[in-house]
């Protein structure tokens, strides 16, 4: 709804502003359709998550980390990281129904 609101009713470059901003979904909105998002809240914890959800990460940052994740992964299961992820993977499905579209 956020999204449909900045097309609508905004401009690319526009600044959007947000008083209210809660944990910074129309910020975000504003960013992925090419506004400025401008947000405040008095909530200490909202504005945290806000800006967590808003900061960009560099792609060769988000890259070593997951390899290094990789690496401790491997170290920490003994080698045994595909059996550990099939294992997690059955009782996170056990009690879905998945449907075809």
């Amino acid at each position: 709804m956020a999204s449909r609101l900045i097309i609508e009713h905004s401009q690319k470059g526009d600044i959007v502003i947000d008083p209210f901003m809660g944990s910074g979904t129309t910020i975000v909105e504003s960013i992925v359709n090419q506004r400025i998002g401008i947000g405040t809240d008095i909530n200490e914890i909202a504005y945290l998550v806000a800006k967590a959800k808003t900061t960009p990460i560099k792609s060769t940052e988000l890259a070593k980390e997951l390899l290094q994740l990789e690496v401790d992964l491997k170290n920490r299961t003994n080698g045994k990281r595909d059996f550990y992820l099939i294992f997690i993977w059955k009782r996170l499905t056990k009690n879905c129904i998945f449907t075809k579209e």
